[in-house]
């Protein structure tokens, strides 16, 4: 499995156009491609015409609560998933930071990694 990721603090960079074309290419290629939509504005879900959740799935994918493959949706593209954006995501550094137990849990990039390892299949 292959995790792509594009980050930018500054808006109007292109960051959401750069990430729905790469998994449309992938996805054309034949690979299984999913796009975590993790903007709480939801553009790459509004392009892929996937309604946004309004506010709670997120919280309920960090707690554990609510598994990723609960929370994927379909698009019109074959092979190329979504995980829709939530307004939850507006504050992920601090639930990411309040998942772990212990420091190691709570490295951001290593509960993300956590809870895509299902997926890795």
């Amino acid at each position: 499995m292959k995790i792509y990721a594009t980050y930018n603090i500054k808006g109007g960079v292109g960051k959401t156009t750069a990430a729905v074309n790469l998994a449309h290419l992938s996805a054309a290629d034949g690979q299984h491609t999913l796009l975590w939509d993790l903007d709480p504005q939801g553009a790459a879900s509004f392009l892929l015409r996937i309604k946004p959740r309004v506010k709670g799935g997120g919280k309920a994918l960090i707690r554990g609560t609510k598994t990723l493959d609960e929370a994927i949706k379909g698009t019109d593209f074959e092979d190329l998933d979504l995980l829709p954006a939530d307004f939850t995501y507006r504050n992920m550094d601090l639930l990411l930071d309040s998942a772990g137990q212990n420091s190691a849990d709570r490295k951001p990039t290593r509960k993300i990694a956590q809870l895509l390892q299902p997926l890795a299949a």
